[in-house]
């Protein structure tokens, strides 16, 4: 978690107990024994209540972001009914919270959870790439967000990846002001033209958003037994998701991951794929980096900066 995260969950005022314990018991018929929070989360306020019959449950408070818990729930449902192994959702629904109406969604804690250590992580790539195979088995009628009334933000492919390039057009400055030139920012936009024409999405799927370690827990026997957090949820192509991993796991093997997603034998990534992979992951990687100026995350701000430079400078060398 960044220092800008940290200080962004620092400023909110936390839920007090007395909230909490009504919650609990309005849920699960159970009162609260103590609790903790759980400072990772980034959109949301986040606890994991243990209660009364020393079972657990984990509670989550919307802050920021622009996907709501419904979107959430049907996102955990879907990925259930193609047997990913998500948590149960006990309850979704708004509370006043510190004199607000606040998303609030509580959910099982999953069972035998704990964190993947840096060994335990490529032991898992090829089980995590299975399980998101069948995440992206879910399709899905339209691109981006989904929202309350079941529509998308897009209907199109075309018009999906046009709304990518003008937002990159008039977000043109902000590049500039984080050491991008005009010849950068050319070659920016002939990516996005080369992967909407070249890579036409005629289905898009249910994508996770953020399908990194962090998100997969597993039991003693390094089986995955939870995948969590589909609050970056959208609708789009399947290498969405490897792009996410890709820019935010560098370091690891994402040929393992793919090998899982279609079978060990098909352990070789065709040059295609490779090309689209390598455009997706640019064009997400200008999308965070804008979003990261706006919010004027320094941190954040030079590692991505970074990434898309060295992204900029492969793709050059390989297709132009």
């Amino acid at each position: 978690m960044t220092d800008f995260m940290i200080q962004r969950q620092s400023q909110i005022i936390p839920v007090s107990d007395e909230i909490i314990s009504r919650l609990i018991l309005k849920v699960t018929g159970h009162d609260m024994k103590e609790k903790q929070r759980i400072i990772e989360g980034n959109d949301s306020e986040v606890y994991d209540v243990k209660m009364v019959n020393d079972e657990h449950v984990i509670l989550k408070v919307h802050r920021f972001g622009d996907v709501l818990y419904n979107q959430e729930v049907w996102a955990i449902n879907e990925s259930r009914k193609h047997g990913v192994p998500v948590p149960q959702v006990l309850f979704v629904g708004q509370e006043m919270i510190n004199n607000e109406l606040r998303d609030t969604m509580i959910l099982e804690k999953v069972i035998d959870e704990r964190n993947l250590g840096k060994n335990d992580i490529v032991r898992v790539l090829e089980q995590a790439g299975a399980i998101l195979k069948r995440i992206h088995s879910v399709k899905v009628h339209g691109y981006w967000r989904l929202h309350h009334d079941n529509q998308w933000d897009f209907d199109s492919w075309i018009d999906y990846v046009k709304s990518s390039i003008k937002d990159r057009t008039e977000d043109k400055e902000a590049l500039f002001n984080v050491d991008f030139i005009e010849e950068d920012f050319k070659f920016i936009i002939k990516c996005h033209d080369l992967f909407m024409n070249t890579y036409e999405c005629h289905q898009p799927v249910l994508c996770h958003g953020d399908y990194t370690p962090e998100h997969w827990f597993v039991d003693e026997n390094l089986n995955i037994t939870g995948i969590i957090d589909f609050g970056d949820m959208q609708g789009g192509p399947v290498t969405t998701d490897f792009a996410i991993f890709k820019m935010n796991e560098p370091q690891l093997d994402i040929i393992s991951l793919l090998r899982g997603y279609h079978g060990i034998e098909n352990s070789l990534i065709d040059k295609d794929f490779s090309q689209q992979l390598d455009l997706h992951t640019l064009i997400i990687l200008v999308g965070y980096l804008i979003h990261f100026v706006k919010q004027k995350n320094t941190q954040e701000i030079n590692q991505t900066r970074d990434l898309l430079k060295e992204a900029i400078e492969n793709l050059r060398q390989q297709y132009y």
